[in-house]
């Protein structure tokens, strides 16, 4: 998700995010911002055996989102 208009700058907005076919209960999840090297707030609302449901800002140009699901033993 990405906001854009191209006559203006955009404020950054609120998003949430259901993401499925990854093992959501032990993922770790991050969100980067490329332009700024920094990393971007990212609140996990909710966990089940195959999905994830995230709550993440989105501004006018990309950031990445980082899941990593590797299952734990």
């Amino acid at each position: 998700v990405m906001t854009r208009d191209v006559q203006q700058d955009l404020a950054p907005e609120d998003f949430t995010l259901q993401i499925s076919g990854l093992h959501g209960k032990n993922a770790t999840v991050a969100v980067f911002d490329p332009l700024k090297n920094t990393r971007v707030a990212v609140h996990v609302l909710a966990r089940g055996d195959t999905t994830l449901e995230l709550r993440l800002t989105a501004a006018d140009y990309p950031y990445l989102l980082i899941i990593d699901d590797a299952k734990k033993t």
